[in-house]
């Protein structure tokens, strides 16, 4: 949908217009967001967020795919396996950014499993009122 060069352009303007103010705000010194006591372990909020938000306003400006194939998934196993053990990294990821076994790191563990768990059942969801079944892969 995007030519290489632009894409390189692209995500040279949002590495220094988006991603490098956010990450200041949240991880740098005197940054506005951290004095509000904000903890973002992972990168949640400095990645994740501002990259879906972005990943939505290029998609928009993008257009539909005009390749779009109605093929399913290859290999059902593997996806599943690779979200467990994506899953399975987050709860070392997070739990361990406390850099100690406390009241942090396990508000970190059930904050990403919390997160885990709300994402499963919007999927469930969004799966039972649009394709009408329920499924693993979409």
């Amino acid at each position: 949908r995007m030519h290489f060069g632009a894409f390189t352009v692209f995500i040279t303007l949002w590495s220094l217009v988006v991603y490098a103010p956010i990450a200041h705000w949240i991880w740098g010194p005197g940054g506005w967001i951290e004095d509000f006591g904000v903890k973002d372990f992972a990168g949640g909020a400095v990645v994740h967020e501002s990259t879906a938000v972005s990943a939505l306003v290029l998609a928009w400006l993008l257009g539909p795919r005009s390749d779009v194939t109605k093929d399913p998934a290859h290999n059902v196993t593997f996806v599943i396996l690779g979200g467990s053990l994506l899953w399975f990294g987050w709860s070392g990821f997070n739990g361990g950014s406390a850099l100690a076994a406390n009241s942090t790191a396990a508000l970190a563990l059930i904050n990403s499993y919390q997160a885990a768990a709300s994402c499963l059942v919007t999927w469930m969801l969004i799966e039972r009122f649009v394709h009408k079944r329920w499924s693993a892969i979409g």
